[in-house]
This record gives C-alpha cells, structure tokens and sequence, in this order.
C-alpha cells in the first residue's frame, strides 16, 4: 500500500503539460500494469467463499496471481 502511495505521487508530477505523447502512452501503460498487480495480489487473498461467489476457483486464482504484471 505505502508503495503504490509513493507511485501514485510521482505519476502526479509527471502530469505537467509538456509531456508528449510518447511520455504520456508510458504513463497509462505503468499505471495499468500497476493497477493489474495490486488486483492480482487481492485476488490471491480472497477467501474460497468469495471466490466462488464471483465463480472463479481457487486454482484459477492463483494461476491469475502467479502471472506477471505485463501478462494478460
């Protein structure tokens, strides 16, 4: 958590109007595949019951939390 805090403030300083769009594409691309491990960790920590409220397994979830933040 104090981590994505501390991510979160150094992707506001990148948001200054001269950043082209290069900049901007590497932007979206690292908060997308921070956003895409913060949901993998949670998934990996969801009780069996809420698991299969949502239908997914337990073994499917941890094949999903195993996987890298650029894997889709």
């Amino acid at each position: 958590n104090g981590d994505w805090k501390m991510t979160q403030q150094v992707l506001r300083t990148l948001t200054v109007p001269s950043l082209d769009r290069r900049t901007a594409f590497a932007r979206e691309i690292l908060t997308y595949w921070m956003e895409r491990s913060r949901t993998r960790r949670q998934l990996r920590m969801l009780e069996d019951h809420v698991l299969e409220d949502i239908g997914i397994t337990r073994e499917r979830a941890m094949a999903e939390s195993a996987k890298y933040f650029w894997q889709q």
